[in-house]
């Protein structure tokens, strides 16, 4: 919905059947108005006042220099409700408004149809089509985008009546931090845009907008008695901070979000133009990447996993690399995601099973591989038909497989990851869960699948030496482990030292360098001849 300006040229209360522009049936709101003792207007979609009772003349003749007023909305939306025409319905609505002490009201009216197009039906505010013409719009220089952060987890395990519940309350808050003048419109599913006039503040409104938006955003929300967290990351482009033409300001304000929710989430981005020069750079790799697999370029590597006591080999993990012709040697990080962005996950992830698997087949019989595996993987629904091929292709007993998921995986669609997993576990297959204790409801995940094996994240291991609360921490993941009959494993080992104290609170399994980098498949080989001389493997 458009503000109301105070910038607008008044006009004088047109008689019933001669107001220019308006339908018939939006004359009994004009003689409201006018009946009215309170201070009353009428707005059109412009935000220009056509109509405007003496209670307001008045008060705008008082407050006169508000006109440019930039300053800040006390409150908005005090009051808002609709008024019935008689044999029509269209909307009409009341707006409050509080700036600089005065207390403002407004009128509004649309025509019924317009109203249905430009209102977003679930959240109120305005729709994709009102969006497309304020965009075109001179009277706004700057564009905020907002995408909620983790509002798909909240979908995936609340369902969908929670979201749009969710939705409904995060655009009541979304209008208490914009400005009376700043349309707000939802783009669909958790996607905001804010347009707004920055004038000559720069983007310096604009970023106190966003910094409220994501304060307001980042409380706690109430949605079908449950609690919800989520945050909210914005991207902000400005006609005033570059030469971007209006036709561009979309697309720069969209780099800028991406930018936002790249470095963290829950935090603005203002464009700038390497951004734009990062957006080419990552068009390239993607495409890159779609050719990595056929090209030969992804590589598998193994790394010991030992008992702690004696460094004897009890398992090796499978670790994807990708060789970029430029960047050189990639780990999962840092294309991993993009694959799951645009669709190659699947073929990447079959891959990595398969050969991993054939590779296993080689190994000692009691040799088992652990494989990481992507939340865009799991939610495939081949990927259980995946893990069959993988395994019968390679004549590999499922008991020799073990998958590895960390807690961001299962926030990432809880229900049907745990569904999937179940089925893996049917099939023989174990799982671990990796990374423990660096996601949020570790305890929570334990409780609801049987995991075969907890991994220590290596930032508790290198900490515990020196660090009491790490090494209580660490104390404490043991004796959970063990108390759930889950075998623990300590990641990231690189000195005997670590190995030695973690030795001396009970942990039995650990990996890292101490015990041996990353290997290639022939190195690995040769490895295992000297750890375990009675060991044939065959190339």
């Amino acid at each position: 919905m458009t503000s109301p300006t105070l910038t607008a040229e008044r006009s004088s209360p047109p008689r019933a059947g001669e107001a220019p522009g308006v339908p018939p049936q939006a004359l009994h709101l004009w003689e409201l108005v006018s009946s009215a003792s309170t201070p009353l207007g009428v707005v059109d979609e412009a935000g220009t006042v056509v109509h405007s009772n003496r209670a307001l003349d008045e008060l705008l003749d008082q407050v006169a220099f508000l006109r440019d007023w930039l300053g800040e909305v006390d409150a908005t939306q005090a009051m808002r409700t609709s008024v019935p025409v008689e044999g029509q319905a269209p909307v009409e609505l009341y707006l409050e408004a509080v700036r600089d002490g005065h207390r403002l009201l407004f009128a509004w009216w649309e025509h019924d149809a317009e109203a249905g197009a430009d209102r977003d039906p679930l959240t109120g505010l305005g729709s994709r089509a009102r969006f497309e013409r304020l965009l075109h719009n001179d009277r706004y220089d700057t564009l905020l985008l907002l995408d909620l952060d983790r509002f798909k987890a909240v979908n995936d395990t609340l369902g969908h009546n929670a979201g749009d519940q969710l939705l409904k309350l995060a655009a009541k808050r979304l209008l208490k931090a914009i400005r009376n003048d700043d349309p707000i419109v939802r783009l669909g599913g958790d996607e905001f845009a804010i347009f707004h006039s920055a004038g000559e503040s720069g983007l310096g409104t604009a970023e106190k907008i966003a910094s409220r938006i994501i304060k307001l955003i980042g409380g706690p929300f109430l949605v079908e008695s449950q609690t919800v967290h989520v945050g909210v990351s914005v991207g902000i482009a400005s006609l005033r901070t570059g030469h971007t033409s209006r036709e561009e300001l979309y697309r720069h304000a969209d780099l800028a979000l991406y930018a936002a929710k790249a470095n963290g989430r829950n935090r603005y981005w203002c464009f700038e133009e390497t951004l734009e020069e990062q957006a080419n750079d990552r068009r390239a790799m993607e495409a890159q990447l779609r050719q990595a697999l056929i090209l030969g370029q992804l590589r598998l590597y193994y790394q010991p996993q030992v008992a702690t006591a004696d460094h004897r080999v009890n398992g090796i993990e499978a670790l994807l690399r990708w060789d970029h012709p430029e960047r050189g040697e990639l780990t999962p990080e840092h294309f991993v995601p993009m694959a799951e962005e645009i669709g190659e996950i699947r073929s990447i992830g079959e891959w990595v099973l398969c050969n991993a698997c054939a590779h296993a087949a080689q190994w000692p019989d009691d040799l088992p591989v652990a494989v990481n595996v992507s939340a865009g993987q799991i939610v495939d629904p081949r990927f259980i038909d995946t893990i069959k091929r993988a395994l019968e292709g390679a004549g590999l007993a499922p008991e020799r497989l073990e998958l590895e998921v960390t807690e961001s995986v299962l926030m990432s669609n809880l229900p049907l990851i745990l569904e999937r997993l179940t089925e893996a576990k049917a099939l023989g297959v174990s799982v671990t869960l990796d990374e423990f204790g660096t996601g949020y409801s570790s305890l929570n995940y334990l409780n609801r699948f049987p995991f075969g094996r907890i991994k220590i994240a290596r930032s508790f291991v290198r900490g515990q030496q020196d660090d009491p609360r790490a090494r209580s921490l660490v104390k404490c993941v043991l004796a959970l482990g063990e108390s759930l009959g889950i075998s623990t494993l300590a990641a990231g080992i690189e000195t005997q030292a670590q190995c030695d104290a973690l030795l001396a609170i009970g942990c039995r399994e650990g990996q890292g360098w101490l015990f041996g980098a990353p290997l290639t498949r022939e190195d690995l080989d040769a490895y295992l001849r000297h750890q375990l001389p009675s060991t044939t493997t065959t190339t």
